[in-house]
């Protein structure tokens, strides 16, 4: 059996001191991680379902895996129960609440709790019902440490019968009702896309019925489906609707259709129940149901809603349902996972979940399940889902994208080994898992986002060293997910990203192949033709995954970086486009040394030249492009962090500009670090540079070549013919050049703090 893919995110909640707390084992999920952990974990439950008026008693267990201050432990009742006597030590408050199942407010009862690793409490109260309703009670442990401390909601649903009729726990057995939406509810902002999911794949009508001779006569039926957030309304799209005709024996499946855009539907059928019958008995069939998605019951039944019976439909008539949802609160949720499955179907590309399948594969969402956190079953194409999972809609569109890559894998999916059952967003794992899950992180984040949702992490900004607790690399979950997030966006990320390709080439190499990793996904990327230089390897380095990176350095356009984390240097790559001198520099605080190499070779293994001037020193390597000297050509520096910390600044200057004898000037802001001019001169010169600032700092340096190999062009700071650093800010910089023939020499302005323009004059 192919083991489920699983978000480990188990249920977590916060523990009170007891008096007496029971010794429990440290929980895994919070010791080890795991991408659905959480410190604390609450279970709840009720010792029976109370008929109005009576009582039932309410035990609450409370588990730590952390040691936390200040955890409130809080339990609500919807205002159809109250506290007989609320838990030992709670304090008692009512809230006004939006939740439909609360019914307007809330009785709850709170205590605010210093736990233990290892703690388990168990905590008891009486609850009293107040009137007939389905309804439920949320149990919640908070942290203010906030994620991953604070614990899911446990959810306890139940149905309070009133005299002769059936109190239940649980959510009971379908159909179930609807009733009428609140006209003063609060319409859903309008989704940014609709997809109809077709209908194909759904029942073919049927009737045993003996038609009466001639022309039948049509009627139909119309109305809209949706469900309630809060006091605002959502409206169901893309559900199965099944109009029936009810008969004493078998019912007749009159026809089938699905909701449009705005959750409606207008069905017609022939209005004939058979010789004598006259018109059609009509009732309507909700179903969580269509081709690609449903969303189904602890028994693998989809979900079904049924409206009343209309009797003896007059011809041509159109029976007007209104606006429904269910009529238990409670199985909101149910309709909330079919529309987070909606979301993620319009985002997938094509028409089915692999955009190159003729038969389309069917997604199954089993809630609620027992199990202590969501999962995909590959065997049985299942997401498997705890009941307070259907609030979570990157829980959801998370677990449905493990069916999608199911699907275009064709069942073949990588070997991600049992270690993954414990896997973290920000911790290194077998290559084969972090793709997997990365992958699944990644699609749940794109469909949450474009939907207005909120997701749990945030893939999109993160780069070295952030968060600090995750590891860097392909083999971590997050940084995939976050690699190809940026591919798609054009959002510009400090430091790295600024790529953005829309979201085709992801889907086309994905959909062509099987990758087993995220390495082998961007060899089949390359194989496939699409772009893998340093434009897209900069979306993967924002996010830590180095593919042979080196960013891309134009004249006069400063980079500002942070210090490599972990410890190294950064790489980066420009061209000469002029036959003078070029100059590539690095700058940093003066507590702070970063060296600078520059190699002739992507691979960094022919070095030409470096400048290694020690802390609070400005390096640059120069390069003279004069013709006999080297040929216009690609130059790949490295900048290695040596002492201090911080920021540093990195520039290239070639500008093809010739220093005038009448001079020049140039306009330097506070980010700019570096100027070069070529003179060409057989004679004597002073050049002087002056700053119009009295915050500006100049250094001022004369490069010359050598007759010899090609390497005499390239020349550091140590390597020099002459320079002026010791003016300070505000003052002027000297040199004299004194020529032995006629060269073209390079002029080297380095601002090394503040900003104005430098005048430069030759005498």
């Amino acid at each position: 059996m192919a083991a489920p893919l699983a978000l480990v995110w188990a249920p977590g909640a916060q523990a009170a001191p007891s008096p007496a707390p029971e010794a429990a084992p440290q929980s895994e999920a919070c010791t080890l991680g795991g991408e659905w952990a959480r410190c604390l974990d609450v279970d709840a439950r009720l010792d029976r379902a109370p008929g109005v008026g009576g009582n039932a008693t309410l035990t609450v267990v409370l588990t730590s895996s952390a040691e936390l201050d200040d955890v409130t432990l809080r339990v609500e009742l919807p205002s159809t129960l109250k506290w007989r006597e609320a838990p030992d030590g709670f304090a008692e408050k009512r809230k006004p609440s939006d939740r439909p199942e609360a019914y307007g407010a809330v009785n709850a009862a709170e205590r605010t709790l210093d736990v233990e690793a290892g703690q388990k409490m168990t905590f008891r109260g009486t609850v009293n019902a107040l009137r007939s309703v389905a309804t439920s009670i949320r149990v919640q442990a908070v942290s203010p440490e906030g994620e991953p401390f604070s614990s899911w909601p446990e959810i306890v649903p139940l149905t309070v019968g009133d005299a002769g009729e059936k109190s239940f726990l649980g959510y009971g057995e379908g159909p179930f009702g609807t009733k009428a939406v609140p006209a003063d509810a609060v319409p859903a902002k309008q989704k940014p896309r609709f997809e109809s999911a077709s209908e194909e794949g759904l029942p073919e009508p049927h009737s045993d019925d003996t038609k009466a001779p001639g022309i039948q006569a049509t009627s139909c039926v119309q109305g809209s489906w949706a469900y309630m957030i809060g006091n605002t309304v959502h409206e169901s799209s893309n559900f199965e609707v099944q109009v029936w005709d009810e008969d004493s024996v078998f019912d007749d499946l009159l026809a089938v259709g699905i909701t449009d855009a705005n959750g409606a539907y207008n069905i017609c059928f022939e209005n004939d129940d058979g010789a004598f019958g006259g018109g059609q008995d009509v009732y309507v069939k909700f179903v969580a149901f269509n081709q690609h998605w449903s969303v189904r019951d602890d028994d693998d039944d989809p979900y079904e809603f049924q409206f009343e019976t209309r009797q003896n439909v007059a011809d041509g008539d159109t029976v007007n349902y209104g606006r429904r949802m269910p009529s238990d609160p409670n199985l909101f949720r149910a309709l909330r996972i079919f529309d987070y499955a909606n979301e993620a179907a319009i985002w997938t590309p094509g028409r089915c979940w692999d955009r190159d399948d003729t038969d389309c594969f069917h997604i199954g969402l089993l809630w609620p399940t027992n199990d202590p956190s969501a999962f995909y079953d590959p065997d049985e194409d299942r997401v498997h889902l705890p009941d307070s999972r259907a609030e979570q809609p990157w829980v959801v569109d998370h677990e449905i994208g493990h069916g999608v890559m199911d699907d275009v894998y064709q069942g073949y999916e990588p070997d991600i080994g049992p270690g993954c059952l414990n896997h973290e967003v920000g911790g290194e794992e077998k290559a084969e898992c972090a793709w997997v899950e990365g992958f699944a992180d990644f699609y749940g984040t794109m469909v949450t986002d474009l939907f207005g949702h909120t997701a749990p992490f945030d893939f999109d900004t993160p780069t070295w060293g952030d968060p600090a607790n995750w590891a860097n690399g392909p083999n971590v979950e997050g940084r995939i997910a976050g690699a190809l997030r940026d591919l798609i966006d054009d959002d510009d990320e400090a430091y790295w990203d600024d790529f953005g390709e829309g979201e085709a080439n992801v889907w086309e190499v994905f959909l062509d192949h099987r990758s087993d990793h995220f390495q082998q996904y961007w060899q089949q990327r390359a194989a496939d033709g699409y772009d893998v230089g340093d434009g897209p390897m900069s979306a993967l380095y924002q996010n830590t995954i180095e593919m042979g990176f080196r960013d891309p350095l134009t004249s006069g356009a400063e980079k500002t970086r942070p210090s490599p984390n972990p410890p190294g240097h950064h790489n980066y790559h420009y061209d000469t486009k002029f036959r003078f001198w070029s100059v590539v520099a690095v700058r940093a605080g003066t507590s702070t040394d970063y060296d600078l190499e520059l190699y002739d070779d992507r691979n960094m293994t022919q070095q030409l030249g470096d400048s290694l001037s020690g802390v609070g020193f400005t390096d640059f390597v120069a390069v003279d492009s004069n013709v006999g000297n080297r040929e216009l050509d690609d130059y790949y520096p490295r900048v290695t962090h040596r002492v201090g910390g911080g920021e540093y600044t990195v520039e290239v200057s070639d500008t093809g500009k010739l220093l005038p004898l009448a001079g020049d000037t140039r306009a330097m802001g506070a980010d700019d670090v570096v100027e070069i001019w070529d003179t060409c001169t057989s004679t004597p010169q002073t050049i002087t540079v002056t700053p119009s600032d009295a915050g500006q700092d100049a250094e001022l340096y004369i490069v010359a070549s050598e007759p010899g190999p090609g390497t005499s062009s390239v020349k550091g700071r140590q390597d020099i013919l002459t320079g002026s650093v010791t003016g300070g800010p505000g003052e002027t910089e000297t040199v004299t050049l004194t020529p032995s023939s006629l060269d073209c020499y390079g002029v080297v302005l380095i601002n090394r703090a503040g900003s104005g323009t430098y005048s430069l004059s030759v005498s």
